[in-house]
């Protein structure tokens, strides 16, 4: 069930992201419309008679009621025009022409029941809100002007005494307020308040899970999917931490592809890449989930955290990612081709990283000059000065 919620979750939050016009029109129509709806049914209860009647000037109510009326009906007629469009590109306009009129409406309805002891303003509060999640500025800046130029109009009309009034007494008087008020204030309230706090509930978790991708991807390299050198730096730092207190084994493994140069110079650089996401599949493929960390160390160098692993061990798991490239088979312009790698092997000792690192160094580089497609091991110990001269190699 958790899983199903969190999948239909991810689904409506790259829609909402993606902001597709004709998609971003429905969802606002389905969030609109119980808000208006409520309010429809309210004035319709009022003009049978059946409760309410007295609260309005009814030759103003029936117009609002039309307007109210034409509103749905033109709401329903857009939805009817988008519906079709949620997988391809719509015509200009189709956001416009639904957000001018319900915006300008909703504000027109705010003054019309007043703007101060009635919950209209929440509903247009909620549209407003629930616009700028679906569409960008650009989209809603006209409507969002005129209605907010209608709103205050209607306000100063209002208070000027030009407006013809709706209600015929004020919602709160002082006292009890009759019982048809108390229902439609709370249900008009609940229609506009909920959708509101359910928007604001769900753009909270898209934001949360927007940064933990953003930190995924401060952490991973682009191409490979693997940890970046900084994050296997800190997770390298935490394992030798724990190391030196546990003395429990730790490996460090230092990958190179061999002659990687002339891949990119031979195949192309669309070529070199696929070698290098073929390699860090390997990686993956070869390792232990949540409990080795694989990295691209930079360039074609991939580097492999081993916990709880010795020396041997490590060199075995060295030999069979070596192994893995060594058979794979790349194709670039209908010509096929293989590479090798070659990988160094040290043993981290009393939580010390930076040793570790330039054993691991040294052994690759005597795999290289042993010929590559190599895998050489040592136990990592000081080095006096911390230097490293030895060449690159190719």
């Amino acid at each position: 069930m958790r899983q199903a919620w969190q999948t239909l979750s991810a689904r409506v939050a790259r829609g909402l992201v993606r902001r597709q016009d004709a998609r971003g029109v429905v969802l606002f129509a389905l969030g609109v419309w119980p808000q208006l709806a409520v309010l429809w049914w309210a004035q319709s209860a009022a003009l049978l008679g059946w409760a309410g009647a007295d609260a309005f000037h009814r030759p103003v109510l029936i117009g609002v009621h039309l307007a109210l009326s034409a509103l749905l009906a033109w709401q329903g007629l857009q939805v009817g025009r988008a519906w079709p469009l949620r997988t391809v590109a719509p015509p200009p306009g189709l956001v416009a022409k639904m957000l001018v009129p319900s915006l300008v409406g909703s504000a027109l309805l705010t003054v019309t029941y007043g703007p101060t002891d009635t919950p209209m303003p929440m509903v247009f509060m909620a549209q407003l809100v629930l616009a700028r999640a679906l569409f960008s500025w650009a989209q809603m800046r006209l409507a969002t002007v005129l209605a907010l130029s209608c709103l205050a109009g209607g306000v100063l009309a209002v208070w000027a005494g030009l407006a013809v009034p709706l209600l015929a007494g004020p919602v709160y008087a002082g006292g009890a307020m009759n019982p048809w008020w108390t229902g439609w204030t709370r249900i008009v309230f609940a229609a506009a308040w909920l959708p509101y706090m359910a928007m604001m509930l769900f753009y909270a978790e898209v934001l949360q899970r927007r940064q933990r991708e953003l930190e995924t991807l401060g952490r991973t390299d682009a191409l490979t999917g693997l940890l970046n050198r900084r994050a296997f730096m800190e997770r390298l730092a935490r394992e030798a931490h724990r190391q030196a207190r546990s003395g429990r084994p730790l490996t460090l493994v230092m990958f190179d592809i061999d002659h990687f140069k002339c891949v990119n110079d031979r195949h192309g650089h669309p070529a070199g890449d696929e070698v290098l996401a073929a390699f860090a599949r390997i990686l993956k493929a070869c390792t232990r989930d949540r409990v080795d960390a694989a990295g691209r160390w930079g360039g074609e160098e991939f580097v492999l955290l081993l916990p709880e692993t010795d020396l041997m061990g490590a060199e075995r798991v060295a030999s069979k990612v070596c192994a893995a490239l060594r058979h794979a088979s790349f194709e670039a312009d209908e010509r096929a081709f293989r590479v090798t790698a070659s990988a160094g092997v040290s043993q981290v000792e009393q939580g010390l990283v930076d040793a570790a690192l330039r054993a691991a160094d040294r052994c690759l580089y005597d795999a290289k000059r042993s010929g590559r497609d190599r895998v050489r091991g040592g136990v990592s110990t000081e080095v006096p000065g911390g230097t490293n001269d030895r060449p690159d190699p190719a």
